[in-house]
Parts: structure tokens; C-alpha cells; sequence
């Protein structure tokens, strides 16, 4: 029987030798040979770690998986958290690096020495061009000064245009109690009255006679005034 199969070995490798082959067929019969080789030594790998070759259900049995033998020690993952927290060293032993012990702190800057912040210069006002200062108007005549009464002439007698009339400061004849002021200018008797019973006699069917009628005795004296300084106060 042995004989026989060494016939039947020898015959294949006879025929083998006759059949000739294309430089194709002969790679990838090489590369055939070359993975049965690599997969029987990944098996012994495996197989000297704890493992065991099993049937692979997703190739229909056609291939082969390692899976860990029973034997084999698995990891829990409840001792990692089980393992005690390193202690850690107080800061007070912590030794400090050369670098930060020769490093040296600056002292802060002297007062004096602190930047003045630098104010924002303030834009130049064109210069106003300046005005000529403006005279003073003239202000209004003060109200003059209304004098003491005077006595006038006595009578009812014509003086005549000749006679010069009183001055204004002798020519008030009342004081400031009347209820009206008359200023005669042209009449028997000029200057200033206060009543028209004390006026009417100097006036009153007097040819060419001339007077004004005032409320107050200062208005009735300007305007004797007036009638002085132009020349048109005279007797009748």
C-alpha cells in the first residue's frame, strides 16, 4: 500500500514536470503557496498566545478566527477604578524650577516716574477783529428842577411887550398841589400857573393871549422853557 502511494507521488510530480505553464500561472501559484504559509504560522502565533483557531460564521465556514481560549485572564474594568488616587505632594514641598527662582521681580516704577498723559492741544481762536467802541447816544434832557414858587406881578394891568418877561427859574407861580398847570407864554401876566381860576384872569379876553394846559407842574415848566429859549414868551 505504501509502495503504491509513493508510485502515485512520484507518477503527479512525473506529470507535473510535463505540464507546461505560462510565467502567470507559476506567480500565482507561488503567491498561493506564500499565504498557506503565512496563515499556518499566524495560526501557531495565536496558538502559542492562548488562542484557539474557531469557524468563521460570516465567510459559510470557508474561513478561520481566533478566539481566546478559557484559559486566558481577562480585565476587569471596575479594578481601574478601584486603584487609589496618587497622593499628591503639598504645596509647600513643591520644589521650585531654577527658572522661577532666579527670576527676580521688578519693583514698580517710582512715582515721579509715571508717563504724564499728554493733554490735547486746544485749537487757537482766530482773534476777533476789534470794534470801535460805539459813543454813547446822546441821553434824554433830565426833567429840570422845578424852582420855588413865586409871587407874580400884582394887578391886572398890561405890562406891555416891553417889559421883559421873568426868567424861568422866577416864573412858577404855584406849587405842585393843583389839579392842572397851565403855561402862559402870551398874556397879561406869563409863566406858570396851577388852576384855571388863578390862569383865567391873565388870559381871558386877552387879544392874542397864549397858553397850554399840563397835568403835571414839571411839564408846564418845560414847556416854558421852551417858549423862553425861542424868543416867544411876551407880555400883552
Amino acid at each position: 500500500m505504501a509502495s503504491q502511494s509513493a508510485v502515485t507521488a512520484e507518477e503527479t510530480a512525473a506529470s507535473l514536470r510535463r505540464v507546461t505553464s505560462s510565467v502567470r500561472m507559476w506567480s500565482l501559484l507561488g503567491a498561493l503557496i506564500k499565504a498557506i504559509d503565512d496563515r499556518h504560522l499566524t495560526l501557531n502565533e495565536f496558538l502559542g498566545d492562548g488562542a484557539e483557531p474557531s469557524t468563521c460564521g460570516r465567510c459559510s465556514g470557508t474561513g478561520v478566527v481566533m478566539v481566546p481560549s478559557s484559559d486566558v485572564e481577562g480585565s476587569d474594568d471596575d479594578e481601574s477604578e478601584d486603584d487609589p488616587l496618587p497622593i499628591l505632594a503639598p504645596l509647600g514641598s513643591m520644589a521650585l524650577s531654577p527658572a522661577a527662582t532666579s527670576t527676580s521681580v521688578a519693583p514698580p516704577p517710582a512715582p515721579g516716574a509715571l508717563a504724564v498723559p499728554t493733554v490735547p492741544a486746544v485749537p487757537t481762536v482766530p482773534a476777533v477783529p476789534t470794534v470801535p467802541p460805539v459813543p454813547a447816544a446822546p441821553g434824554a434832557p433830565g426833567v429840570p428842577t422845578v424852582p420855588a414858587p413865586s409871587t407874580p406881578i400884582p394887578g391886572y394891568h398890561s405890562l406891555g411887550p416891553n417889559t421883559p418877561p421873568p426868567e424861568p427859574e422866577a416864573a412858577v407861580f404855584t406849587d405842585a398841589s393843583a389839579d392842572r398847570f397851565y403855561a402862559v407864554t402870551r398874556g397879561i401876566r406869563v409863566g406858570v400857573f396851577g388852576g384855571w381860576m388863578n390862569t383865567s384872569p391873565y388870559v381871558t379876553a386877552v387879544p392874542a393871549a397864549t397858553y397850554s394846559r399840563h397835568r403835571t407842574i414839571a411839564a408846564a415848566y418845560e414847556a416854558y422853557i421852551a417858549a423862553y429859549v425861542r424868543g416867544f414868551v411876551t407880555y400883552i
